[in-house]
């Protein structure tokens, strides 16, 4: 198995046929791939996830690799686990097989401050278990949690090394066993391929997976304001067909006022599309619902013959990107079953 995974692997890059030598040939993207899936996808409730940063962006052209790890039986807010927490749950795990008592506060780093987080061994039933507490919220680990654990933490590592190569190197890495992509489902993607701006706000144009293996990369069409984020998804192809249909009645010499809503979760956002005579451009106005985005009421923007331009270049940019990441996915993991 693995050497007809291999092989893909080769054949995807032979295959890169490109100007840009980087095995990765995109300045912007950021994947997210879980090492723990089969806990998870197994249903063993196992409380701690553990999962591979990769990102790169023109500011930052070298991108980085980082494992990251959370325990989801704490609040949103402190659900980070540091090196530290993982240390002592470490060493509470090996207490716990040897049957020894344990107990241990230490100060954990969490995504809004510090936090006090409590390690001890007991037991539920006649098994032994590491409680950890957090504030008032507390989850109990088994001693098969922690060789699952490990394991996904010695994948997670496997991985930054191999997505770090793949970040700064032309040439495709030997894989080895402690340099290999990740045996995980289809990696969480965004790759923007860029912006246009009418003024208030701009078309965002990007690739995206969203880590289900039966779906295919996507192109993504989505609409924010200068500064700050916000998005009317479900409604941005139509938008885009109204405004292109705006500017022919502004070329026409007719007049064109056509009105929709966006907003699949109540917020009922009003999107106004006007021609405008003198400019023949499309004037946009958004009537936000309440309570989104937070502190903006109405948004407005002007698009002409000429961002409509860049906003097809970008969708035709974004549509070859969209197949070279489908085509080169055995890059970025291995699918479950297999073996790197």
């Amino acid at each position: 198995m693995r050497g007809v995974y291999v092989f893909l692997v080769l054949l995807s890059w032979l295959s890169l046929v490109t100007a840009d030598d980087r095995l990765i040939p995109f300045d912007d993207f950021h994947l997210s791939v879980d090492t723990n899936w089969r806990a998870e996808k197994a249903g063993k409730g196992d409380a701690l996830k553990v999962h591979v940063e990769v990102s790169r962006s023109a500011e930052d052209p070298v991108g980085s690799a980082r494992t990251e790890v959370y325990c989801f039986g704490f609040d949103s807010d402190k659900r980070e686990f540091s090196v530290s927490d993982l240390a002592t749950l470490f060493e509470s795990f090996n207490a716990a097989s040897e049957g020894r008592i344990y107990q241990k506060e230490i100060l954990s780093t969490t995504f809004f401050g510090q936090a006090n987080t409590r390690f001890e061994v007991t037991a539920v039933g006649e098994k032994p278990v590491v409680r950890v507490s957090r504030g008032e919220a507390e989850v109990f680990f088994t001693l098969a949690e922690a060789e699952r654990t490990r394991e996904a933490l010695a994948h997670a590592k496997a991985a930054e090394a191999w997505y770090r190569k793949l970040l700064t190197g032309t040439e495709l890495p030997a894989i080895t066993a402690e340099v290999h992509p990740p045996v995980a489902h289809r990696p969480y993607l965004t790759s923007t391929v860029g912006k246009v701006s009418g003024g208030g706000f701009a078309f965002e144009i990007r690739v995206s997976s969203w880590g289900d293996d039966e779906e295919n990369y996507q192109v993504d069409r989505r609409i924010g304001g200068e500064n700050q984020e916000w998005s009317a998804e479900d409604r941005v192809d139509l938008l885009i067909a109204t405004i292109s249909q705006a500017i022919d009645a502004g070329k026409a010499g007719e007049t064109f006022n056509h009105q929709f809503y966006s907003g699949s979760n109540g917020r009922g956002d009003k999107i106004s599309v006007t021609v405008n005579p003198a400019t023949g451009k499309a004037d946009i106005t958004f009537k936000f619902g309440e309570h989104w985005p937070p502190r903006l009421s109405i948004a407005t923007g002007t698009f002409g013959e000429k961002e409509l331009k860049a906003i097809r270049q970008l969708e035709a940019e974004a549509e070859t990107r969209r197949k070279w990441f489908e085509e080169h996915k055995s890059l970025f993991h291995v699918p479950p079953g297999g073996d790197p």
